[in-house]
């Protein structure tokens, strides 16, 4: 992990820890949504992600599969427009 990665620790449901760096948080249809990537692998988890007003933050299973696709289209978008600025870059 780097310095300036934002890593954020799951709770399991065995009671293990598993650190994450969060790789981005971002709106579908009215719902937040956060992308994270555990340490040391390829695997990119998606959560219903809110916030209370005292700060607390709640990470939620996707239940739906209609839900998912959803969110996972948005995201892959999303990383489409990231992957695409950078080539842009690398051009210059």
């Amino acid at each position: 992990m780097h310095d300036n990665e934002l890593v954020v620790k799951l709770q399991l449901e065995n009671g293990d820890t598993l650190d994450c760096i969060v790789i981005s948080i971002f709106d579908v249809d009215g719902n937040n949504y956060i992308a994270l990537m555990p340490d040391k692998t390829d695997e990119i988890l998606l959560y219903r992600y809110t916030e209370s007003e005292d700060d607390q933050v709640t990470l939620e299973n996707i239940d739906s599969n209609f839900e998912f696709n959803r969110a996972l289209e948005v995201f892959d978008g999303l990383m489409e427009d990231i992957d695409g600025e950078e080539g842009a870059q690398d051009d210059l």
